[in-house]
């Protein structure tokens, strides 16, 4: 027998140890659904970019009106 091996223990098992508790498989109730932030938060950006390009072209007009541009 090689050298380098340990010893083998006499009451030593050949069986796995014992497992935790069992992995759930399925749940009673099926999850409610997750709210869809994502378009809200982009249609709220949209409307935010219009009225910015809104507030910008009334600014543009009305410069363009004091000069006589327009």
């Amino acid at each position: 027998m090689d050298e380098s091996l340990p010893a083998t223990q006499p009451d030593g098992s050949l069986v796995p140890p014992p497992g935790g508790p069992p992995t759930a498989i399925a749940t009673a109730a099926p999850l409610p659904p997750r709210p869809n932030r994502g378009a809200t938060v982009r249609r709220t950006g949209l409307t935010l970019v219009e009225r910015t390009f809104k507030q910008l072209d009334s600014l543009a007009d009305g410069i363009a009106r004091m000069f006589g541009l327009r």
